[in-house]
């Protein structure tokens, strides 16, 4: 949902969720220090990331009524690798390839033509899952190109970290307990989730802060409504696809064994019962099924 109610309080507290895209966008952008925490957090960084430069702040206009539109945060740090961060809510077929083309397309715009090869730096993409996706019970799974046996990396430019919020209870014992702060945030349902993990570390504070100063903005309180609207649609008509779909499937499959019950009854089935089985309604090929038993002509079934 947009909003998420914590009623673990005497007063009921509205907050914008942050796992809605355009809430996670939002709050990160207006707070680089959550968001370059997030990114040291997730790379297990060594050492802070001393600059980095988002490259894509804007918010299409357009956005909310488009849910084909990914508002994912592209970050350059200051040693020339590119972060792709993004919150998937929905895994909508083809998610895994578009991944792929998003990954391909922000590597070679970090080269231009006629420029050395050996100039270009790692893309590493980070994507945050609302719903799990991988077999792995880890909560946090990371991918190279690399040989499947002996595990040899091919090419040290290519990384995507995969994050599943549903299996942040199933986080190894060797876990970050950085990034499972992080997973926290994001899955908190009451204020005294926040509150908890307020204590527990200082980002935290500013974290719950931004979040709650966040779902007081009517502008982004507005934006995170359409674009909810705008999700739930798109999971509708991609349900009412795959449904339509099969109902489809089941049809032309009903079709064809019909007309295989014709050939071995009637012989070889002309061309206008071809003609009649392609158009047929789910309902007529129900009734021509049960004619079939008793007819003694393939044109007593379709009541010729």
């Amino acid at each position: 949902m947009a909003f998420r109610f914590a009623k673990g309080t005497p007063v009921l507290h509205q907050l914008l969720d942050p796992t809605l895209d355009i809430t996670f966008k939002i709050l990160l952008l207006r707070h680089p220090d959550l968001l370059r925490d997030m990114i040291e957090a997730v790379l297990d960084l060594k050492s802070p990331i001393e600059h980095l430069e988002v490259i894509n702040p804007e918010i299409p206009k357009e956005f909310p009524a488009d849910k084909t539109i990914v508002l994912d945060i592209r970050v350059l740090l200051q040693d020339g690798r590119q972060i792709d961060l993004e919150m998937q809510s929905t895994f909508p077929p083809g998610t895994l390839t578009r991944f792929h083309y998003y990954w391909a397309k922000a590597f070679s715009e970090c080269i231009t033509r006629g420029e050395d090869y050996t100039i270009l730096r790692p893309c590493i993409s980070i994507f945050w899952f609302k719903e799990p996706v991988l077999q792995s019970p880890r909560l946090h799974s990371i991918f190279h190109l690399s040989e499947d046996e002996s595990h040899e990396v091919f090419s040290p430019e290519i990384e995507f970290h995969v994050l599943e919020l549903p299996k942040l209870q199933l986080a190894s014992a060797h876990r970050q307990a950085r990034l499972e702060r992080w997973a926290r945030f994001l899955t908190a349902r009451t204020v005294e989730d926040l509150e908890d993990l307020a204590r527990e570390d200082a980002t935290m504070i500013v974290a719950k802060n931004a979040l709650e100063e966040l779902s007081l903005d009517s502008e982004a309180q507005r934006l995170a409504r359409e674009r909810e609207t705008a999700v739930l649609v798109h999971r509708h008509l991609l349900s009412s696809s795959m449904e339509r779909g099969r109902a489809e499937g089941r049809q032309e499959g009903q079709a064809a064994m019909l007309e295989r019950m014709l050939t071995k009854k009637f012989g070889a089935a002309p061309a206008w019962v071809q003609d009649r089985l392609r158009n047929a309604t789910a309902a007529e090929l129900d009734t021509w099924a049960d004619r079939i038993l008793v007819a003694d002509s393939i044109e007593t079934v379709f009541g010729k």
